[in-house]
């Protein structure tokens, strides 16, 4: 799946890229629901994923992380999923659930 950002999406990864760049430890996104929050911290975490070796997400329901993780396997971003109770693929060597990249296009280039 490519994505294209928004406009405000846009504008919401950049002001997150510059908040982070002036050393801001504590930021937070809020948006409106369907706005895309998700697409967004996609693209917050493919740029991010670039210059720092790791990058966390935390979430308390099942749904939010189905959801990135989707999101991120689809925009090519590896990644692992621990949580209580998930079962890792077959193919996975723990319980971090991980997905390796396919060689696709980012999921959301910059215009």
């Amino acid at each position: 799946m490519l994505d294209i950002l928004r406009p405000y999406q846009i504008d919401a990864v950049a002001d997150l890229e510059r908040a982070i760049a002036v050393g801001e430890r504590r930021i937070i996104l809020v948006a409106p629901t369907a706005s895309g929050k998700t697409v967004i911290a996609a693209e917050l975490i493919r740029v991010l994923a670039a210059r720092f070796p790791s990058v966390l997400v935390l979430s308390h329901r099942l749904e939010i992380i189905t959801q990135t993780s989707k999101k991120l396997y689809a925009c090519n971003i590896s990644h692992g999923v621990i949580k209580a109770g998930f079962t890792p693929r077959p193919m996975s060597e723990s319980r971090s659930h991980r997905y390796k990249h396919s060689g696709r296009a980012p999921c959301a280039p910059r215009p």
